[in-house]
């Protein structure tokens, strides 16, 4: 990210912005896109776990 670009410095204060700090830090992106994945794929699977349930194909397990 060129922050000397115009383009880039609106890049730059979008990532400051989700990340929630005046500087744009690789790791605490990385760690952040990596929880998010975890959390959805979670809320994801306890979804599909619910949807077999109430259809009674019985694919889940205990």
């Amino acid at each position: 990210m060129n922050t000397e670009h115009p383009k880039g410095v609106n890049k730059e204060k979008a990532f400051e912005s989700a990340l929630g700090s005046n500087q744009f830090y690789v790791g605490g992106l990385f760690s952040k896109v990596k929880e998010s994945i975890k959390i959805n794929t979670v809320k994801m699977l306890r979804l599909e776990l619910r949807l077999c349930r109430q259809e009674g194909d019985g694919f889940y397990e205990y």
